[in-house]
């Protein structure tokens, strides 16, 4: 070879795939070592995870263009690529390149031949690029069809979710990965749907995040999980079974197990895209606000500072938001609510709560439903393994969907385990309810109980009427 170039360059791309920026490095060494020459690493122009049609910015490409008109006029050299298709699949890309290395008299070499940059000889080179720029064009129609094709089967994209675990079957004799399936993470799957529940009962989502990151709940990346991530896990469609397209629903029977009842799901995302309830700013300090009502004309109770006399200070009280009938310290309110809810855990009509609880919390109807699921993955993992064919696939799924359905429809009949259900089971009740966070609390007794306030009858410095405060259990809570 007569060629014996100063300067050697080197451009390495990898996009989504192909061949290593290693293996592009050993092969542009190897043709540099045929010229008589080397590359340094200062001279190695590598662009990673870089499509060369998206039209994202490739910065080194940029640079190596930058360092070619910077040269001499035929100033000499040696580009070298594994292949064009490395250097660019654009045709404004590929006569920028051509235009600085045939000013600079740069020869470009890849693995495959040289591409002549030569005005006048372009011809090929610019042949070569429509094929290439056409290869991507086809491999998008390609992965787009097969992409919309697993959606339709309800297989799951992307990488593992929070709430699931992925398993995966490999051929012992080659390595290659046969097969992959979800199982459900029992522990973060009955996180999400507590923090669902404790939503509907009146908590924040970020009252709720903060009491996952005390407790070391950890999204898949390692990192703890935020209000607007818990937000997004609690809004999926994956967590009830849906396989999700573009935005719309491909499959409401995805191959992997539901995680959460259909009807729960509805209702807390009703309740987090319901605009006219947004969570901003700081969390409410008043226990009641909200869960109050005046026991004159029935509306809410909100908190409202009392401004400052020359005789008495200001301080917040609860009063009656729409015409203002009555009002109360907030003080002293919060302070005899706590103590009602405290006396109220040691009576009957607790213990008859929890059992009328346990009786609509609706676990018999999910194990069922469960259950029948798993005997689906049973008989889809049959016909892969070859065990049955596809009629008898066929003729089992006939007779399983019909009663999937039902259990289905039982589930979503009921609405899952409430959340003051926790404390009135632990042996303490008392000291359960006390440990709750401010939010928690806020949240229990607004599930819980009917609070209303009527005209006061002793009036008074410091003096609490408690006659004119009715207390109760909400009575849809102790129907049979």
């Amino acid at each position: 070879m007569t060629f014996t170039p100063a300067f050697t360059w080197a451009y390495l791309r990898l996009s989504y795939g192909g061949k290593s920026l290693a293996g592009q490095l050993a092969d542009c060494t190897k043709l540099a070592t045929g010229y008589g020459t080397s590359i340094t690493e200062g001279n190695v122009f590598r662009d990673s995870d870089r499509s060369a049609t998206s039209g994202v910015r490739r910065e080194r490409f940029e640079a190596l263009i930058e360092t070619l008109n910077a040269l001499p006029r035929k100033h000499g050299g040696l580009l070298l690529a594994y292949k064009q298709d490395r250097l660019e699949r654009d045709s404004g890309d590929l006569e920028r390149l051509m235009e600085a290395c045939d000013r600079a008299g740069v020869k470009v070499l890849t693995g495959f031949g040289e591409v002549v940059v030569t005005l006048g000889a372009r011809t090929p080179a610019r042949i070569n690029s429509a094929l290439g720029r056409g290869e991507s064009e086809n491999t998008k129609v390609r992965v787009r069809d097969e992409l919309a094709k697993n959606a339709q089967a309800g297989k799951a994209h992307g990488r593992e979710s929070f709430g699931w675990d992925r398993h995966y079957e490999f051929d012992p004799r080659t390595g290659k990965k046969l097969r992959s399936w979800e199982t459900v993470n029992t522990y973060e799957a009955d996180l999400l749907n507590s923090a669902a529940r404790r939503h509907l009962a009146g908590e924040t989502l970020r009252s709720i995040a903060a009491d996952w990151a005390a407790k070391k709940v950890r999204g898949r990346m390692g990192a703890a999980i935020t209000r607007q991530q818990l937000k997004q896990l609690l809004l999926r469609e994956r967590n009830v079974g849906w396989r999700i397209h573009h935005g719309q629903v491909a499959n409401r029977e995805a191959q992997w197990p539901a995680i959460m009842d259909e009807s729960l799901w509805s209702q807390v995302c009703a309740l987090i895209n319901d605009r006219r309830q947004p969570e901003r700013g700081r969390p409410r300090e008043a226990l009641l606000s909200g869960t109050v009502l005046c026991g004159v004309c029935g509306a809410v109770c909100r908190v409202f500072t009392k401004g400052a006399t020359r005789t008495a200070a200001s301080r917040k009280v609860y009063q009656c938001q729409a015409k203002m009938c009555t009002s109360r310290s907030v003080i002293m309110l919060d302070e005899w609510v706590l103590g009602q809810v405290e006396d109220w855990m040691c009576t009957a009509e607790a213990d008859r709560v929890l059992a009328l609880a346990h009786g609509h919390d609706g676990a018999a109807s999910l194990a069922e439903l469960n259950r029948l699921r798993a005997k689906k993955a049973t008989y889809e993992d049959r016909l892969f393994r070859e065990v049955i064919d596809e009629e008898g696939f066929g003729r089992a799924m006939a007779a399983l969907r019909p009663q999937i359905a039902a259990a289905e429809a039982a589930v979503s009949a009921v609405s899952g385990r409430p959340s003051y259900v926790d404390v009135l089971e632990a042996d303490d009740r008392v000291a359960a309810f006390l440990e709750l966070n401010h939010e928690r609390r806020r949240a229990f007794i607004r599930e819980l109980f009917d609070i209303r306030v009527g005209i006061v009858i002793r009036r008074g410095p410091g003096v609490f009427c408690e006659e004119s405060v009715a207390f109760a259990t909400r009575k849809d809570l102790l129907a049979s």
